[in-house]
């Protein structure tokens, strides 16, 4: 485990690189390089970028070995020239699909402390000695620390998830969005069908899922919408989640790729105005599932049970294990 800074100061000439020449920090750089080499073909580029809110990331690397986890703020050097200030910790790829969940609940205070600590180097480039001293000493992300941090969010997830109705997430959605929960949830699971059987050849997409505002909230619906994830591809041996974007404090939003995670996707981060064609879109009857009669099957049975609007996340997760084991 080690922690991994780089990027552009406003008072500093120079490319910050901290402990950068990891792979995985090597990789996400290069996906970030990617992603403004992509925007900056488009007229307003720089402007949209330095007017994008600051995005938290969990980035799993290709080759499925490492993950990062950390805080992005666009940025640009003395001189002008735009790169996002990034920081994080990396750590061995042992965070599976179902853990997962649970482990963005449990750094949600190490994720708001580092944002607070980019914001400061960025006003006073000296402040970034506070944030490497952040990592080196103050950082909740040990072996140790997630040892107990994570079955207290692994509790917390449980009781949340046993005192809250599907019509609260129904309500979140319907505020942001024209897809229905019950599309989503089945868009997961088919989506996932179509990934183990086409991999590679499957073209790079991603969900875009809303958040309520304010960080806590943003991080818990985050691991619940994750946790669904998860519920809707049990039981089967899925390629783990390669990407996701958090925005909870001011797009209120969040981006989960299921397969390749693209610049087309990093560049939401910096106010890319992408197509739609990156995103999976479950309510579309054009998206093959709506032609299989597994999906009919399964779209009436999760609607007849969403519409108790008494229903339990906790057991809308059995439910999606029920259908999960059913799609071939």
């Amino acid at each position: 485990m080690q922690y991994a800074i780089f990027g552009k100061l406003p008072r500093r000439a120079d490319f910050i690189r901290i402990n950068a020449s990891h792979p995985a920090a090597l990789e996400l750089d290069c996906l970030i390089a990617s992603s403004l080499r992509l925007m900056s073909d488009t007229d307003g580029w720089q402007e949209r970028f330095l007017s994008a809110p600051p995005s938290s990331i969990f980035f799993r690397s290709r080759d499925g070995r490492w993950s990062f986890l950390g805080a992005i703020r666009p940025s640009q050097d003395e001189a002008g020239r735009c790169y996002p200030l990034v920081a994080g910790v990396i750590t061995a790829e042992k965070t599976s699909n179902s853990s997962l969940a649970s482990y963005l609940l449990a750094n949600e205070l190490f994720l708001s402390g580092l944002h607070e600590h980019l914001t400061s180097a960025m006003e006073n480039a000296v402040e970034m000695l506070a944030c490497r001293q952040f990592f080196e000493e103050e950082h909740p992300i040990s072996a140790s620390s997630l040892a107990d941090l994570e079955p207290l969010a692994q509790q917390l997830m449980s009781r949340y998830n046993n005192c809250t109705t599907v019509q609260e997430l129904e309500m979140l959605l319907q505020s942001e969005t024209p897809t229905g929960l019950d599309h989503l949830l089945l868009g997961f699971a088919f989506h996932a069908q179509l990934l183990r059987r086409f991999k590679s050849s499957m073209p790079a997409q991603c969900f875009k899922l809303p958040l309520p505002s304010g960080t806590g909230e943003g991080i818990l619906m985050a691991a619940t919408w994750v946790g669904l994830y998860q519920a809707a591809i049990a039981n089967h041996d899925q390629p783990p989640l390669r990407g996701i974007l958090l925005f909870p404090d001011v797009d209120q939003r969040m981006i989960l790729a299921p397969g390749d995670f693209t610049e087309h996707m990093m560049a939401l981060a910096f106010g890319h105005d992408a197509d739609q064609s990156i995103y999976i879109h479950p309510q579309d009857s054009n998206t093959p599932w709506h032609s299989n009669h597994e999906w009919a099957e399964a779209s009436y049975v999760i609607g007849r049970q969403l519409s108790n609007s008494r229903l339990l996340l906790s057991q809308l997760h059995d439910i999606l294990n029920g259908i999960a084991a059913r799609i071939s």
